[in-house]
């Protein structure tokens, strides 16, 4: 149902303070509708508009529709109320940080994918699961000019067949398909991806005597719900990484999505400006999440709304009935599955860092079979 003389409402919905209007009383205009044009105006009490900017509160429909004394059946939950610019700037860093909080998880609907379930993950253990994992990569990075065309149409790196990593995949509840995918790789004595620009920041780390872990290779079909499948990758990922005795979440983040990790998900920039070569000089900034203590400062963070408390419940105490399977699972990649796609599929291994080769021969092949087929880096 439309409100009076304005369109339905279809993509967001906003209250804004009418600025010409002063005294006891403020005039609010409801925009909706993918014009964003405006419905009627309605008068509201002026100190109760203020009482919900200071305590950085939203307005239900519920209590909207009390406000204006009429019954209108809307069809969004939250309206998002703003004061004018003198009053914003009255409101202390702390609740300024909140409300951008509260702005961006409701404006990327991550409570709703977070109640209504969307998505089924799973740790890549069979051939076809890497190779969806590895084809959305391509797919991805491909469109945003990170890598160059490639036949076999796949995108994967040496730390993805590491024995403790393990590829993860959302899964559509709907159309089963692969929505958004990630890795978790453990610091090991071949190191973490990022070494390769942060090392300096991340041995700093191991000096003080802490794992780190690092979050790589994701990718995500470009809807709003395929993205927000990555949240339930990050909530199984971090749990295997707490698991494995990891102390620090590491990753190496485009300067657009800083935001995101900083604001929502609570990382800490600590590596500066710096470009990857092999990803087109792509920009990034070393991000990191403490796990000690992590529970407790996403309950600072997100407890004060109702949204923050979806969020808080969704990574520390709902238990999803997959996680025991997927936590205990031993192997990541079968041999088979590192000669297809390293191997036959691609010439990958042949690529790698000596070490890395190595390191995974060891793992993967028989020792005659590597140093009769790959005698240069089995001398190296």
């Amino acid at each position: 149902m439309s409100l009076p003389g304005a369109s339905p409402f279809r993509h967001c919905e906003e209250l804004t303070p009418h600025s010409s209007l002063r005294g006891s009383t403020t005039l609010l205009s409801l925009r909706g509708g993918p014009q964003g044009r405006r419905s009627s105006l309605y008068r509201v009490s002026g100190r109760l508009l203020r009482h919900f900017v200071a305590r950085n509160d939203c307005v239900s429909c519920r209590l909207f529709n009390d406000l204006i004394n009429k019954k209108l059946v809307l069809p969004f939950k939250i309206f998002y109320c703003t004061a004018d610019k003198r009053n914003m700037r009255n409101l202390s860093k702390e609740k300024k940080e909140i409300w951008r909080r509260r702005r961006r998880l409701n404006l990327s609907k991550v409570p709703e994918c977070l109640k209504q379930r969307i998505v089924k993950v799973d740790f890549c253990s069979k051939l076809e699961e890497f190779e969806e994992a590895f084809s959305l990569l391509y797919d991805r990075y491909h469109e945003v000019g990170l890598i160059p065309t490639s036949k076999e149409c796949l995108f994967f790196t040496p730390y993805q067949a590491l024995p403790d990593s393990r590829v993860c995949i959302a899964r559509s509840l709907e159309t089963g398909e692969v929505t958004s995918t990630a890795t978790l790789v453990i610091d090991s004595e071949v190191g973490l991806p990022s070494d390769s620009l942060y090392k300096d920041i991340i041995d700093r780390l191991r000096k003080e005597g802490r794992k780190p872990a690092e979050f790589t290779c994701l990718a995500a079909k470009t809807d709003i719900y395929s993205r927000n499948g990555l949240f339930y990758i990050f909530r199984i990922l971090y749990k295997y990484a707490i698991s494995k005795g990891a102390t620090d979440l590491v990753i190496s983040v485009h300067p657009k999505h800083t935001t995101f990790y900083e604001l929502v998900l609570l990382f800490e920039r600590v590596g500066p400006l710096r470009y990857y070569p092999h990803l087109e000089n792509a920009p990034a900034y070393l991000e990191r999440l403490e796990l000690t203590g992590v529970q407790k400062r996403y309950e600072e963070a997100y407890r004060s709304f109702w949204e923050g408390q979806i969020v808080i419940d969704f990574f520390f105490n709902i238990a999803l009935p997959e996680d025991t399977w997927i936590l205990t699972q031993k192997y990541n990649m079968k041999p088979e599955v590192f000669k297809h796609f390293y191997l036959e599929r691609t010439n990958a291994f042949q690529k790698m860092d000596n070490k890395l080769a190595k390191y995974l021969a060891s793992i993967y092949l028989d020792e005659l079979d590597y140093r009769v087929n790959y005698p240069l880096q089995a001398v190296s």
